[in-house]
């Protein structure tokens, strides 16, 4: 059987080597899907071409065709699943796997044209993040979220409270699954740097608005504690945070867009995520995994208080607080990795595309 995925602008992860902004939790969930998803189904993606790569390859049953977009902010997320749209009309496959809001809007009427099933996955309420423009936030309101994705064959969402929050806002879709974020353990089993007396906080992500990078930043100015904060990623966000962090006179160190996060979590003493809004990000279980103790504001995730230290959104003595007592409450600490480290084995990514392919079994029947 042959799968189709859709919507990863880049594969494998560093490919764009700097020239274009920098993938997110998409790409990487695009990728582990893909190791695993071939071991049971002969894969096909589609991403974009950027300036050194090939256009076509081939490795064992996974083929990697790439394509140009038009430049600009906007136009490119738009094209980008466009062209795919076109370029995937003369394929042979049997399921197209869609990830996001425009591409899988594109990827509804391909499955259609062609007699298709389709598996659409939306990693998170796209239209709610204010970081675009508000015609893209209406075109994927009405396209995708209140039209494409309630009549896809399987519309996956990684959390059972972002399935609530989808219905909540636009009503049930003709087949909704959860299958929870997963992740590749094995690239964890790492030992402790030692590290100076400095405490070490870790962000990871795409610096971009909805990631609330700006509040972990002013809160660092409450710490009493000695601290450097590392910012592992890149994004249209990056100058103004650095300005900022000079501004606040803070002890900030910006990496920019890494492929080994695992050392950066090796040095960790807390991992925080300060964002607005979220699907389910990986970065949470790599930390998880990395056995580093996680402070986050309270999104819709199935995590609880035993698992990792919560905080308000915007709140950034709040964040302050919560990375403090972390920081100085050994006991708090260990009982969140702990508790963190058996959530995150539960979650790995073989069971994940175990999960998929009957999912991807079950519509092939049901389509013959």
């Amino acid at each position: 059987m042959d799968v189709l995925i859709l919507g990863s602008k880049e594969y494998p992860v560093g490919i764009n080597k700097g020239y274009d902004l920098p993938s997110g939790g998409m790409e990487v969930y695009v990728e582990n899907l893909v190791k695993h998803l071939r071991k049971y189904f002969k894969i096909k993606i589609i991403s974009a071409w950027f300036p050194g790569s090939k256009k076509y390859e081939k490795e064992g049953n996974v083929e990697m065709y790439r394509i140009k977009r038009i430049p600009g902010k906007i136009i490119r997320g738009l094209t980008f699943p466009m062209f795919s749209f076109f370029k995937a009309i003369p394929m042979r496959f049997d399921i197209v796997i869609a990830n996001g809001p425009v591409t899988t809007f594109f990827a509804y009427v391909l499955a259609r044209l062609k007699g298709k099933r389709i598996i659409a996955i939306p990693h998170g309420i796209a239209s709610s993040q204010k970081e675009h423009p508000l015609i893209v936030r209406l075109l994927v309101k009405y396209l995708a979220e209140k039209f494409a994705y309630k009549r896809v064959d399987a519309l996956v969402f990684l959390s059972k409270s972002e399935m609530k929050d989808y219905i909540k806002r636009f009503g049930r879709p003709k087949n909704p699954v959860v299958i929870e974020q997963g992740i590749d353990l094995s690239k964890f089993k790492l030992k402790r740097r030692k590290k100076g007396k400095e405490k070490v906080i870790l962000f990871v992500g795409r610096l971009v608005r909805v990631k609330g990078v700006e509040y972990l930043i002013r809160s660092l100015k409450y710490l009493d504690v000695p601290y450097v904060c590392y910012i592992v990623g890149d994004g249209p966000e990056r100058k103004m945070l650095e300005k900022l962090a000079k501004d606040l006179n803070v002890n900030v160190k910006f990496f920019g867009f890494r492929t080994d996060v695992e050392r950066f979590l090796s040095e960790a003493d807390v991992f925080v995520l300060p964002s607005l809004s979220e699907g389910f990000p990986i970065t949470v279980l790599e930390a998880m995994a990395a056995r580093v103790p996680v402070v986050i504001t309270k999104l819709n995730l199935p995590l609880t208080d035993k698992e990792v230290m919560f905080v308000r959104k915007k709140d950034p003595r709040d964040i302050a607080r919560g990375i403090r007592k972390v920081l100085i409450n050994k006991g708090l600490r260990q009982r969140l990795v702990k508790n963190a480290y058996n959530f995150a084995k539960k979650h790995s990514f073989e069971s994940v595309a175990l999960k998929y392919r009957e999912l991807i079994e079950k519509l092939s029947k049901e389509q013959r």
